[in-house]
């Protein structure tokens, strides 16, 4: 993308709205709700093991501004957060460990959650295959917030079906809407919702505010919020408010 075009984005604007969608998903799996939500289908009264989220490990891959508050949240519930991030240099303190993007396989087997937060572009797409889910420890959980692509699907539904991974939560899906065809529909302890992750009622607003206050700062020469790097393709992270 080599130009004197200026490009901005919007990046890390629904970050709130995302975080309690992937919150929604993850402690759903943790306490075993798809198993009871099909029992009162049935009117039965069972009971499953369920884990806790406070001694959950948590790999985020993806440290823009969706997955830094997502952090930020976890880090309240006093999980140990680690993650990968193109610009690793830029930890912040409610993070034990940010690793090198290219670190990934390193982070896999000392994680039980992986929450996928990256843009998808060449080095993203289907980054998630079976080699990298059998990296994962069994039993582990996987929420996709960023974009279907990232993920083999039929890689993660053969892990699902194995038992290897315990759990995914998708609000994306490679092809949207998800195909009826596809494996994952029918596999247990599966949550899919359909990219709805940022959606709120002050949506439309937020994003108007935050485009109004970059024109503000452009038309004033003052520096631009979520500056993109064009050869990456989105922004540095903006360092935070003290």
């Amino acid at each position: 993308m080599a130009s004197d075009i200026v490009v901005t984005s919007a990046s890390g604007v629904l970050a709130d709205q995302v975080a309690d969608h992937t919150l929604a998903l993850l402690t759903a799996l943790l306490r075993s709700l798809p198993t009871f939500w099909e029992a009162q289908k049935k009117r039965e009264f069972i009971r499953r093991p369920t884990r806790d989220l406070h001694r959950a490990q948590i790999g985020i891959v993806g440290l823009g501004g969706n997955g830094r508050r997502l952090a930020q949240v976890l880090a309240a519930f006093r999980t140990t957060i680690l993650a990968t991030d193109w610009f690793p240099e830029n930890k912040p303190p409610y993070v034990a460990e940010l690793l090198p993007a290219d670190a990934l396989d390193d982070m896999l087997p000392r994680v039980d959650i992986l929450i996928l937060m990256a843009p998808l572009n060449d080095y993203t797409r289907n980054m998630i295959n079976a080699a990298r889910l059998a990296k994962l420890p069994r039993g582990a959980i996987l929420i996709n917030m960023a974009r279907g692509g990232l993920v083999v699907e039929n890689d993660l539904a053969d892990a699902i079906e194995s038992g290897h991974i315990a759990g995914a939560g998708l609000d994306v899906t490679a092809t949207e809407p998800l195909p009826p065809e596809s494996r994952l529909w029918d596999l247990k302890n599966v949550i899919i919702t359909p990219h709805v992750g940022g959606q709120s009622a002050t949506r439309i607003d937020d994003m108007t505010n935050f485009f109004c206050d970059n024109l503000a700062r452009w038309l004033s020469g003052r520096p631009l919020r979520n500056l993109v790097v064009k050869e990456l393709g989105f922004p540095r992270p903006e360092p935070e408010s003290r």
